[in-house]
């Protein structure tokens, strides 16, 4: 499933693709974690396993749909934060057509993305929030533009419940998707992506 996310192709390029020399003497999940980078893919230990994932656009069912018969003693609710949010993202990446020095592209570009430049500038009330990556394994403009697209929008769309819920979440992983219904908060069935699942001490 990851390697088809990664082989989309967009504009002539694949969504994901990564050119990284790696030394085979460090520790294996060091060298993964280079190569998740530039996927934005996730790794995650549950029960003794390693789960991995790349975030996509969802399209399906979800794997659980929790409404509140199924929490117990409600949700806590975390919005972004300054410290967490962007209105522009900068990747540096390398470029084989500078003899493979590093280049910057950045996302929303003022010139490229006026309004939506403008638009998430003035929703921050005019404070340049800029994030800066480095993805060195990165060697693609259009991709390291997408890179820098996706961190951007998913900072502004940062906010993060933690819950505990009845045993039928008990087979859910990282990177799943469910839906959560809270009255109070005029949600209905709106969808979240796990990113940390454990068992309490009660079960």
């Amino acid at each position: 499933n990851a390697a088809n996310i990664c082989d989309v192709v967009s504009d002539s390029v694949k969504a994901f693709t990564c050119n990284i020399v790696l030394d085979s003497r460090q520790k294996v999940l060091s060298n993964l974690k280079q190569i998740l980078q530039t996927c934005l893919g996730q790794l995650h230990f549950v029960n003794g396993k390693y789960y991995f994932h790349i975030d996509d656009t969802f399209s399906g069912t979800p794997v659980l749909a929790i409404d509140e018969s199924m929490i117990l003693g409600g949700i806590n609710i975390t919005a972004d934060s300054k410290n967490s949010r962007a209105n522009q993202v900068v990747v540096t990446w390398t470029n084989p057509d500078d003899q493979y020095q590093t280049s910057e592209v950045a996302w929303p570009d003022p010139n490229n993305e006026t309004s939506t430049y403008n638009s998430y500038l003035s929703a921050d009330n005019n404070l340049p929030l800029i994030n800066r990556v480095s993805i060195p394994a990165c060697t693609n403009y259009k991709q390291a533009r997408y890179l820098a697209m996706i961190l951007c929008r998913s900072s502004r769309q940062n906010t993060n419940v933690s819950l505990k819920v009845t045993s039928e979440g008990a087979n859910c992983v990282p990177g799943d998707v469910v839906t959560l219904t809270y009255g109070s908060m005029s949600w209905s069935a709106k969808e979240f992506r796990i990113t940390n699942v454990g068992i309490s001490a009660s079960g």
